[in-house]
């Protein structure tokens, strides 16, 4: 895999994550002296969290000590070790001696002199002295994470490297309003270039966002800049970059897209059982590190970027690079951690279920000790293994499924079915694995503004006599009988977005009365060539960040204004719960190999039998990339590469999530199914088609898009998930789990729980990228 090597995977995408097993070597004396281990490599650690800035018009934070607090707590456990100056310090950051291996910077020590110096002296140079002292390759080097919890923003770009004309940056405690003392990404790539003559052993982690107009919920982590006549979603005119760098010795995770936010919230810590603020994505990959403590970044990532999205947080949390290797390299046979049933022992045996007979069947009704921490959320499936299975991935040892019917923090309760009707009681070590936490029964909470007239201050302006209002009204009824949508009314949505401070926001997604120059100023899109005026007002779709969704925009006075706002919403809601879909107990998607290649251009061999080639191949720009982090601009040509590594025979489906809110079919061609043999690779471009995907500058959508690659034993009718009328037409065709999922997916109706949706017979695998322009 290749990337930028100036830093466009660095900070943008948020994270750098790599630390490599480091396998002690042997010296033998010549004089048959014993052998002598040579020293393990040491493990050194910066983190920084930032809660207050020296700049009064920089927002305070509440949780980034919050955030290297649980941080340092899983790092000692991969052994990084912390030398206090006071024993059992109380503080979240602590005061670490001089010689302490992992050390802090806390908001007022964390200046942009005090970062970048601790950077050199404590991490690049104790790597340089480690290698000096024990003469070892860059693979036999000290173990190096730097972490940073804070604010983060965005500067017009200096060198021409980023395809969005932005340079990223973190914000030091003591930066101004210009971003004079930010630190640009520029910065840190160079550094870890240092870095790597010494080491490749390297773990950069930032959780923070980088759009400038993004807020989290306890408080924001963006701070905007005012770039000339540059405004939010105005990008700079882009410059492609050359410079490519191997990046196979180390793994990149991100807390979110460059343009999306990184939100903090209230999560209730392990521990204490007490709610604090944390970064998402720090909160999840700890406590989820702590269930899986053998997982690989693909494994992780997957299971991070489900939590955070079943709990309706806008984020899109990544993964690059070398995504197979365990994570932080912990010894041991790696396998899943399994849960266990709650038991209880009643007249001298351990009961471990509640029966209850239903038409159908005997169902068995069982407690977790697990809950939405972990992703056990309600209507999720779980699947159920025997006592004796060691491989929890599969069906050869699975014994059951079932649907959880409620969770808390850290408890969950679910209805099973067992497969084996011998089974008369529910085995008490029987293991458990949650298989999907989507498709939940807790709908998503839509804003709805009952704003009136804009521009009156008088009794003309009163909400119920605006025509819009009235229409908003009719879709707040329509609203009701919705599986998905629950509305919430509520006022002056715009003036919430303006304000500097945070604001808690009880929905997920919001109707937002505006002016046509409102919605300009926050959408990413150039304006149309037939643009309404300026003053006209009407209505936008948002999610927490305030930038419009889809480029969609309608008028106040349009007749249809309820429908096609329902219209909009539901085509929302089949978006996200298809980009959220996954299956933990197939195994299936953490073994399917997927690359976005990109190209320069391509020639069409034959117009009735398409057959492709990349032309002229002298000329030919390439990238292949799974970091899943990656921005395209129009005109940009790709294909994917699929290669099957899970042992069966699969179909494989690809559909495009795209920025316009549509959902596409990529591959295969209508009405076709086309099976990728186990051990075989396929190219969506190639001698047997020309599938060349082409972001085409005149149906142009910038922000998220992502791939959806869905692969099965069996085939379904591709179109479902494109057209709901074919999910319809599909009538008594529900005997698959999968089928029944995507047709709940495909028409917004829920159905009945789906015992067995665990099957191992699927899994699914996403690839988010930006257009950016």
């Amino acid at each position: 895999m290749k990337i930028s090597i100036n830093k466009k995977y660095l900070i943008r995408t948020a994270a750098i994550i790599m630390v490599l097993l480091a396998a002690g070597s042997l010296d033998l004396s010549s004089h048959g002296q014993s052998r002598e281990k040579s020293p393990a490599p040491p493990k050194f650690a910066l983190l920084v969290g930032i809660n207050r800035y020296q700049s009064k018009t920089i927002n305070s934070l509440r949780g980034t000590h919050n955030d290297v607090r649980l941080m340092k707590g899983l790092l000692r456990e991969y052994g990084f070790r912390e030398d206090l100056k006071a024993a059992g310090s109380g503080d979240s950051c602590g005061i670490q001696t001089a010689a302490s291996p992992l050390k802090t910077l806390c908001s007022e020590e964390a200046t942009r002199k005090g970062i970048l110096d601790a950077f050199d002296r404590h991490l690049i140079e104790n790597a340089r002295r480690f290698q000096a002292e024990n003469k070892s390759a860059p693979n036999r080097g000290a173990a190096i994470v730097f972490y940073y919890s804070g604010h983060g923003s965005t500067l017009p770009d200096d060198n021409g490297d980023e395809p969005d004309g932005l340079d990223e940056t973190l914000v030091p405690s003591d930066s101004d309003d210009r971003g004079s003392r930010d630190i640009r990404d520029d910065e840190l790539a160079e550094r870890l270039e240092r870095l790597r003559k010494y080491t490749t052993n390297i773990t950069f982690i930032v959780d923070s966002c980088f759009s400038g107009t993004i807020t989290r919920g306890g408080g924001q982590r963006s701070v905007p800049r005012e770039f000339g006549k540059t405004r939010r979603g105005e990008f700079l005119p882009p410059r492609l970059n050359d410079g490519l760098l191997e990046a196979t010795d180390y793994v990149a995770v991100s807390a979110s897209l460059p343009n999306e936010k990184s939100q903090e919230d209230y999560f209730t810590d392990p521990v204490t059982r007490k709610d604090q603020l944390n970064g998402a994505m720090t909160y999840f990959l700890v406590n989820l590190l702590r269930q899986y403590p053998d997982s690989t970044y693909r494994e992780i990532i997957n299971r991070v970027r489900n939590a955070v999205v079943s709990l309706g947080k806008d984020q899109t949390p990544q993964a690059e690079g070398d995504l197979d290797r365990t994570v932080f390299g912990s010894a041991g046979q790696r396998e899943k951690v399994p849960i266990f049933p709650v038991c209880n022992k009643q007249k001298g045996k351990m009961v471990c279920s509640e029966v209850i007979e239903k038409e159908g069947g005997r169902i068995h009704r069982i407690a977790l000790k697990v809950g939405r921490m972990i992703g056990a959320r309600t209507g999720g499936a779980i699947a159920v293994y025997s006592p004796q299975a060691k491989d929890l991935t599969g069906e050869a040892l699975m014994i059951g499924g079932g649907t959880i019917i409620g969770a808390t923090e850290f408890a969950s309760e679910a209805e099973v079915v067992l497969t084996d009707k011998a089974i008369r009681d529910f085995p008490e070590n029987a293991k458990i694995v949650i298989a999907s936490p989507n498709f939940t029964d807790e709908k998503r909470i839509v804003a709805l503004d009952l704003t009136g007239d804009l521009t009156s201050r008088g009794a003309a302006a009163a909400p119920e006599k605006d025509p819009g209002v009235i229409k908003i009204r009719e879709l707040e009824k329509s609203l009701r009988a919705s599986d998905y949508l629950r509305p919430l009314e509520t006022s002056g949505l715009l003036g919430q977005f303006d304000q500097k401070s945070a604001v808690a926001r009880d929905w997920d997604v919001a109707v937002v009365r505006a002016t046509y120059r409102d919605f300009l100023l926050g959408n990413r899109q150039p304006p149309e060539a037939n643009a309404p005026e300026k003053n006209e007002q009407g209505y936008f779709l948002t999610d927490r960040s305030g930038m419009p969704l889809y480029n969609f925009w309608i008028s106040a006075d349009e007749p249809g204004l309820a429908d096609a706002l329902k219209e909009a919403l539901e085509r929302h809601v089949r978006l996200e719960n298809l980009r959220s879909l996954a299956n933990e107990t197939s195994g299936i998607g953490e073994k399917l190999k997927v690359e976005l290649v990109r190209l320069k251009d391509f020639e069409v061999l034959d117009e009735d039998a398409p057959a492709c080639r990349p032309t002229p191949v002298d000329d030919l720009q390439i990238q292949k990339d799974n970091s899943r982090a990656l921005q395209l601009r129009a005109g940009d040509k790709y294909y994917l590469r699929i290669s099957n590594r899970t042992g069966r025979d699969l179909f494989i489906y690809i559909y495009s999530l795209a920025a316009d809110g549509k959902i596409n079919l990529l591959y295969p061609p209508e009405n076709a199914d086309e099976v990728l043999k186990n051990a075989q690779s396929v190219n969506t471009f190639g001698a047997n088609g020309c599938r060349v995907f082409y972001i085409a500058p005149e149906d142009l959508v910038f922000g998220k898009e992502t791939i959806k690659l869905i692969a099965s034993t069996e085939s379904f009718p591709a179109g479902m998930l494109t057209s709901p009328a074919i999910a319809e037409a599909l009538g008594a065709r529900t005997g698959s789990p999968l089928i029944k999922i995507l047709k709940q997916a495909a028409t917004n109706r829920r159905g009945a729980n789906v015992y067995g949706a665990q099957t191992a017979d699927w899994g699914t695998v996403n690839f988010d990228f930006e257009i950016v322009g």
